[in-house]
């Protein structure tokens, strides 16, 4: 697998530009743990308020817990970061998986899950595919992940959200 993220970095790399430069470390903060962190909070304080006390708890398990899985997962596997190029922001943690590939996609996933019985579910099929997509290219462009990292956190926050959506559910299920 090396070979196969070392030669996609170097094709993503081939397009840099001071444009992009300046775009891509705009763009990486907003799928960040700090970004995500707020906006979930946010959205959770939202729920609260409207009474979807279970809304605001799944996101907040969803969002979180994806996160803390990727960041243990981080500490236990210690991947070291690429260094094929200077890299254009400073990364001190391990690799795998991407944490802001986690973040993000788990957003994602749980509004997609909140919002699917609603109009709202295609504005977070189209948005949220966009904002992932360039997250997840941002993270590779900067040269601080592997492909391999970016697939390895969206495995997280894929599998840590379904899991938190079906226990959910499982509970809810045994409590009528």
């Amino acid at each position: 697998m090396q070979s196969f993220d070392n030669a996609l970095l170097e094709w993503v790399h081939g397009f840099s530009s001071l444009a992009l430069d300046g775009f891509f470390k705009f763009a990486t903060d907003f799928g960040g743990v700090t970004v995500v962190t707020l906006v979930t909070i946010f959205l959770a304080i939202f729920f609260v308020s409207r009474r979807r006390y279970e809304s605001s708890a799944r996101l907040l398990v969803g969002v979180g817990g994806a996160v803390a899985v990727s960041t243990l997962l981080k500490m236990l596997i210690g991947r070291a970061r690429p260094d094929l190029w200077p890299q254009l922001v400073s990364e001190t943690s391990h690799s795998f998986p991407s944490n802001h590939a986690t973040a993000s996609l788990a957003l994602v996933f749980c509004l997609g899950f909140l919002l699917w019985q609603t109009k709202y579910r295609w504005w977070v099929v189209g948005l949220g595919t966009l904002y992932v997509m360039i997250i997840a290219l941002s993270r590779l462009y900067l040269g601080v992940h592997f492909p391999t990292d970016i697939l390895g956190g969206w495995f997280v926050a894929v599998v840590w959200v379904s899991l938190v959506w079906r226990l959910s559910e499982r509970f809810q299920f045994q409590k009528a």
